[in-house]
């Protein structure tokens, strides 16, 4: 609770059906059901909800929003589960962030994270310490900055 109330936080999210909202709209439905699952104060927290114009792509496109917000506000941390706004952010912008890791990636999206992992500006948040021994194995390298869930 602590956390939430000290910085103020920008929370990008996609609509989960075609429902057309607006592009940047406070989405009162999403946020008390986020409130009442994770029972968190959400006072500083600014919801931003995306209209899914398609099914492909929109992780990227979460990726440029974010980068379009930051740009245009000041921010002490990032922490994001976004792949190419984690390697956006860590190998183009040169910003530090804390990129919390779920999977491993294969095909395109593997370099993407490998270039990310790799990167001084990137430390990792993996939700298990087997996630970490995979990751490692996966990409060929020792991951220095990470902290287990």
């Amino acid at each position: 609770m602590y956390f939430f109330n000290r910085f103020k936080i920008d929370l990008i999210l996609y609509s989960a059906d075609k429902q057309q909202t607006p592009f940047i709209k406070f989405n009162y439905a999403r946020y008390k059901y986020i409130k009442k699952d994770f029972q968190l104060n959400f006072k500083n927290v600014r919801f931003i909800t995306l209209p899914r114009f398609f099914n492909s792509g929109i992780n990227f496109f979460i990726a440029l929003l974010a980068i379009f917000n930051i740009k245009k506000s000041k921010f002490d941390l990032i922490i994001s589960r976004n792949l190419y706004a984690s390697f956006l952010f860590s190998c183009i912008l040169k910003k530090r962030i804390i990129y919390e890791i779920h999977l491993l990636e294969f095909g395109f999206r593997k370099y993407i994270q490998y270039q990310a992992l790799k990167s001084k500006y990137t430390k990792t948040i993996t939700i298990s310490s087997k996630l970490k021994y995979h990751l490692q194995i996966h990409h060929n390298l020792k991951l220095e900055n990470n902290l287990i869930l």
